[in-house]
């Protein structure tokens, strides 16, 4: 049996408490994952994903939760976010950064990380490899 350590809370559309929270998340995520590379990896997806949900999913209404789930898998790590809005489309065969002001660039980032990265609705689930 793969023995799985998980991290999940939820934080409230609010830059701050999002920045508590995720220093927080990273705190209890790094004491699984001594490899400082892939500390920062993580931290890049779960900032991403967090912030994108606060601003994109919740327009920072602070009534409205983001929330993560990590799951942590000898050589394997599962990352899910939720927020509280109505969901997006994203493709990375349409993301053109031609500005200064481009959207999508955090999960473009995203996805050249993880081995694999779902959008279903309001919730993305990404799967990357911890070696």
């Amino acid at each position: 049996m793969r023995k799985v350590r998980t991290f999940q809370g939820s934080v409230a559309s609010d830059m701050a408490a999002l920045r508590r929270f995720i220093a927080d998340a990273m705190e209890v995520i790094s004491a699984y994952i001594p490899n400082r590379d892939l500390q920062y990896d993580i931290r890049l997806i779960i900032d991403e994903l967090m912030v994108n949900g606060a601003d994109h999913g919740n327009a920072w209404n602070r009534d409205k939760q983001v929330f993560l789930r990590v799951d942590v898998e000898p050589g394997l790590m599962r990352i899910a976010v939720r927020d509280e809005g109505e969901g997006f489309y994203y493709s990375a065969d349409d993301f053109e950064c031609t500005t200064e002001s481009c959207c999508g660039r955090g999960l473009f980032i995203v996805e050249s990380i993880c081995r694999s990265v779902e959008y279903k609705g309001n919730a993305i689930h990404c799967l990357m490899d911890l070696v």
